[in-house]
């Protein structure tokens, strides 16, 4: 089994997506509005053992200030 983070421009985010079932909300184009609305960055987890097994999109931001968290998270 092997696990990778894709960027939006990874074309096996696609590829990932024709093997399975989706919802419009795990679409590239989807995510990368949602980041720029949201001033993050557009990406996703993908796991497979052979053949995709899930695509996990998500949108990666900036912990705020106010947690006063190392820059280094």
């Amino acid at each position: 089994m092997t696990t990778e983070y894709l960027t939006a421009d990874d074309p096996r985010w696609e590829q990932a997506l024709m093997q399975f079932e989706h919802d419009v909300y795990q679409l590239r184009d989807y995510v990368a509005f949602a980041a720029r609305h949201e001033h993050g960055t557009a990406g996703a987890i993908l796991v497979e053992n052979g053949a995709p097994v899930l695509l996990l999109p998500m949108v990666l931001r900036s912990l705020p200030t106010a947690l006063a968290a190392p820059t280094t998270w």
